[in-house]
C-alpha cells in the first residue's frame, strides 16, 4: 500500500506541474522549463475533473496500512483537493477573473529571475507560445468582475513595463542574434497584451459579477480549512485584538512619548525612514543580516544548509500588488537555491514612510529569518512534496489551501517572539510591533466583513486608513488582494494566535523535555500544512521519541 501511495503522490505532483508548469521552474525542476499551460476554458475544466478524480484515488488509500509519515501527507492531499474543488466549483473564480497577464508575468519572470544567461533559451520557448495563450485565456472570460477586470487592465500594463527590462538584459547576456530573437518573441508578447487590454476595456462596462461570496461560503471554506472557529467568532476575536494593541500603544505612549497621540507617534516613527530608494536596499540587508546572526547566537532554529537570501527591487509587474515588498522563496532543488525579498520603489514621499527603520527590522524578521525564507526553505526539505507548500494555481483563493494560518501565522509568531528575545529593544521598534499587530487585526476584521458582503471595498478601505494610518494606495492594494482571497488576510493574527496556543499546549505535555529549538524546528522541517495536521504531528513525535 505504501508503494501505491508513493505512486500515486508522484503522479498527482507531476500533474500539477504539467497543469502549471512555471510552478515547476519557480521550485527549479529545469524540465518544464519551455512549457506553459493551456489558456482554454475546455482544458480548466478537465483539470476540476482530474482533481476529483485524485481526490478519489487519496481516499482509496487505507491509512491503516501505511506509515504515520504518509498518513499526514495523504491527509494533507485530500485536505488541498476538496478546498481546490470547492474554489472551482462553488466560488468558480476561474471564471470570474481575467488576469491573463498575471499568469503570463509568472511564465517569464519564474525563469527571469535566474541569474545565469542560459536562462533566455528556455524563455524564448515560453515567449513564442505566449500569444497564443492569451487569444485562448479569452474564452475563460465568462463572468468577469469590475474591479478584478480593472486590475487586469493594470496588471498587463505593469508587465508590458517590464518586458523592455528583459530584452534589455538578454542584449548584455547573450550573443546578439540570440537577443535579437527574444526581442521579436517580446514583441509579439507585447502586442497581444496590447489586444487583450483592448479587450478588457471593451468588456469592463458588462463586467457585472459580484466577486462576494456570502456568510454560507464563508464559513464553509474555513470548515474546509480546518480552522476550529466561525466566522463570527474570528471577527470577535479581531475586535478584541484591536481593542487589545490599542490599550497596549495608549500605555507605550503614556511611558515613551507623554502627551503626544497615537497619530503623532506614528507619524514620528514613520518620520525615520532612508531618503533614496538604494538606502531603503541597505537598510532590509542590513536589518536581514542582523536577524539572521541573531537566531543562530541564541539558537532558536536549526538553519538549513545552503540557505541564501538576497534583497533587490521588486519587478515592475509585481508593485501595484504589492506596493511595500514581496518575498519569493528559493527554488526546492538545484544548485542556486536563493530566496528573493523584493522591495518596491516607493510611488510617492509618502510611501518612503512604509519603509521606517522599525518598521523594516520588523518586516525583515516576518519575511526572512526566522519567518517565511526559512521556513519555505525548511518545508523544501521534506521527502513528500506534497509537503512543500506549493499551489499550481491561476487562482489566489486556493492559496488557503496550504494551510496559510501556519504560513502566515508563523511569520508573526516570529515577529512576537525575536521581540521578545531582545532582537530589537529601541521604544520606536516596540511601538511599530504594536502598530504591525493592530494592522493583522484590523485586517481580520476586515477580511470577514468584506468576504461576507457586510462591507464595501471602499468602506474597507477607508476602515484600514483610519484604523492603521496605512497610506490611501497602500491601503487600496491591500483591500484588491483581499478580494481575490478570502480568509487568507485572517490568517495572520489568528494563525500567530492558534501557534502560539499550540506552543503551550505542548510545553505542558512535554514537561522539561520541552525547548523553543524543538517546537520551532518541527513545526517548520515538517512541511507546510494547516496547524491543526502539525498538532498532530508534534504529538505524534513527543510520544513515539
Amino acid at each position: 500500500m505504501e508503494e501505491k501511495f508513493d505512486m500515486l503522490q508522484e503522479k498527482f505532483v507531476a500533474t500539477c506541474f504539467d497543469r502549471h508548469p512555471e510552478v515547476a521552474s519557480y521550485l527549479g525542476f529545469t524540465e518544464y522549463d519551455t512549457e506553459i499551460p493551456s489558456g482554454k476554458l475546455s482544458d480548466r475544466k478537465k483539470e476540476i475533473n482530474q482533481d476529483k478524480r485524485f481526490l478519489e484515488d487519496f481516499m482509496d488509500i487505507d491509512e491503516t496500512k501505511i506509515d504515520f509519515d504518509r498518513r499526514i501527507t495523504r491527509k494533507l492531499a485530500i485536505h488541498k483537493l476538496h478546498i481546490w474543488i470547492f474554489v472551482d466549483e462553488t466560488l468558480q473564480h476561474y471564471l470570474m477573473n481575467p488576469n491573463a497577464a498575471g499568469e503570463v508575468a509568472s511564465f517569464i519572470h519564474s525563469l527571469y529571475r535566474r541569474p545565469e544567461a542560459k536562462k533566455f533559451y528556455p524563455l524564448q520557448a515560453r515567449l513564442e507560445k505566449i500569444p497564443s495563450y492569451i487569444r485562448n485565456f479569452k474564452t475563460r472570460v465568462v463572468t468577469p468582475v469590475a474591479l478584478w477586470t480593472e486590475m487586469s487592465i493594470e496588471e498587463a500594463e505593469g508587465v508590458l513595463n517590464f518586458l523592455p527590462m528583459v530584452a534589455t538584459t538578454s542584449r548584455k547576456e547573450i550573443p546578439s542574434r540570440d537577443a535579437e530573437e527574444i526581442e521579436n518573441s517580446l514583441a509579439n508578447v507585447e502586442q497581444s497584451l496590447q489586444e487583450y487590454i483592448t479587450f478588457l476595456k471593451h468588456i469592463l462596462p458588462t463586467a457585472d459579477t459580484p466577486w462576494v461570496m456570502g456568510r454560507e461560503n464563508f464559513e464553509n471554506l474555513l470548515t474546509l480549512r480546518e480552522i476550529p472557529y466561525t466566522g463570527d467568532q474570528i471577527l470577535d476575536l479581531g475586535k478584541h485584538w484591536v481593542q487589545e494593541e490599542k490599550e497596549k500603544m495608549k500605555k507605550m505612549i503614556s511611558s515613551f512619548y507623554p502627551g503626544k497621540s497615537v497619530e503623532d507617534v506614528v507619524e514620528m516613527v514613520k518620520s525615520q525612514h532612508p531618503q533614496t530608494f538604494e538606502e531603503i536596499l541597505e537598510l532590509y540587508r542590513f536589518y536581514i543580516k542582523k536577524s539572521r546572526e541573531f537566531i543562530i547566537k541564541n539558537d532558536i532554529i536549526t538553519i538549513p544548509e545552503g540557505e541564501n537570501l538576497v534583497v533587490e527591487e521588486t519587478p515592475e509587474y509585481l508593485s501595484s500588488m504589492y506596493p511595500v515588498a514581496i518575498y519569493v522563496p528559493a527554488p526546492a532543488v538545484g544548485k542556486e537555491r536563493i530566496g528573493h525579498h523584493n522591495v518596491t520603489p516607493p510611488k510617492n514621499q509618502n510611501m518612503l514612510k512604509e519603509h521606517n527603520e522599525s518598521a523594516v527590522a520588523n518586516i525583515s524578521v516576518h519575511e526572512a529569518y526566522p519567518g517565511h525564507h526559512i521556513q519555505f526553505f525548511c518545508s523544501y526539505n521534506h521527502p513528500h512534496k506534497i509537503r512543500w507548500g506549493f499551489t499550481p494555481t491561476d487562482v489566489f483563493a486556493k492559496y488557503v489551501s496550504d494551510g496559510t494560518e501556519f504560513v502566515e501565522g508563523w511569520a508573526h509568531y516570529c515577529e512576537d517572539y525575536m521581540m521578545e528575545r531582545g532582537f530589537e529593544t529601541s521604544k520606536e521598534y516596540l511601538f511599530m510591533q504594536s502598530l504591525h499587530s493592530l494592522f493583522r487585526a484590523v485586517r481580520t476584521i476586515v477580511d470577514v466583513q468584506l468576504s461576507r458582503g457586510e462591507i464595501t471595498f471602499d468602506e474597507a478601505v477607508t476602515f484600514l486608513e483610519k484604523e492603521t494610518g496605512m497610506e490611501p494606495y497602500a491601503a487600496a492594494a491591500e483591500v484588491k488582494r483581499y478580494t481575490l482571497g478570502p480568509s487568507y488576510p485572517l490568517s495572520y493574527l489568528l494563525g500567530k494566535h492558534m501557534i502560539k496556543e499550540l506552543k503551550k499546549k505542548v510545553s505542558k505535555s512535554v514537561g522539561p523535555r520541552f525547548s523553543d529549538k524543538f517546537f520551532h524546528d518541527t513545526l517548520v522541517y515538517e512541511g507546510t500544512m494547516p496547524i491543526t495536521f502539525l498538532e498532530e504531528v508534534i504529538e505524534y513525535k513527543t510520544h513515539s521519541g
